[in-house]
């Protein structure tokens, strides 16, 4: 009848009989032309759910990087043109809902499938897809192509190597990691919303300290 953008998830027909679709990915809902299959915006969106972001400077350019649950987006710091990098039920079936921007690699993480995506800066293009974490909900990207991923359901950190194929634990009894952010050198920083603090971890000796508590269940964090 009729072919729209990926991300599509209901539809319904009024008293007239005329043929109206919903898409989750644009928060938008259509007129579809049943003979002809010209769509018809009635209202969209930008962004549908935008749930973590990372922000870079390249060039003079600030581009503001969007896990936006049922896509991965951009947004142009300047102008606030959004752009499409991957669309759910098409480019890719995970849910992106925490975000990084690495070396080489925009890594997408979701606690819904269980995944962390790699994201080639230089072509926008998946390159990978890692399964089989424990609610992963913050994954950062090391010098070397190494990632270390925050497991919400264990309490772990994860360190997966550049193969994408070696893992290992390097922190245990997280207390609910919800966000990360890279410091200085080995030094990220690990949200934990439990405990109601903010820990700093060095990657290299495996220490850790809080560096801020009291807080009402933290979640992003950004350094």
């Amino acid at each position: 009848v009729a072919s729209l953008k990926p991300g599509l998830d209901n539809l319904a027909f009024d008293s007239r009989g005329r043929l109206f679709v919903t898409s989750m990915t644009d928060n938008g809902v259509y007129l579809v032309d049943k003979t002809t299959g010209a769509a018809k915006t009635i209202v969209e969106g930008k962004l549908a759910i935008p749930t973590d972001l990372a922000v870079i400077t390249e060039g003079g350019k600030e581009t503001v990087h969007v896990a936006d649950v049922f896509s991965y987006r951009t947004v142009d710091g300047a102008s606030g043109a959004v752009a499409d990098v991957l669309r759910v039920h098409g480019d890719t079936h995970a849910y992106p809902l925490g975000i990084s921007v690495g070396p080489r690699h925009v890594l997408l993480s979701s606690w819904f499938s269980n995944t962390v995506e790699k994201v080639d800066r230089r072509t926008n293009k998946k390159v990978a897809t890692l399964a089989d974490f424990a609610a992963p909900v913050d994954a950062l990207e090391g010098s070397d192509g190494s990632l270390y991923v925050a497991e919400m359901a264990s309490g772990n950190l994860v360190k997966v190597g550049p193969d994408g194929k070696q893992r290992s634990v390097i922190a245990k009894d997280l207390r609910l990691p919800i966000a990360m952010a890279q410091g200085a050198g080995n030094m990220i920083y690990i949200t934990e919303h439990a405990a109601g603090a903010v820990i700093s971890f060095d990657l290299g000796s495996g220490a850790r300290k809080v560096v801020a508590d009291g807080l009402a269940g933290p979640e992003g964090i950004d350094v």
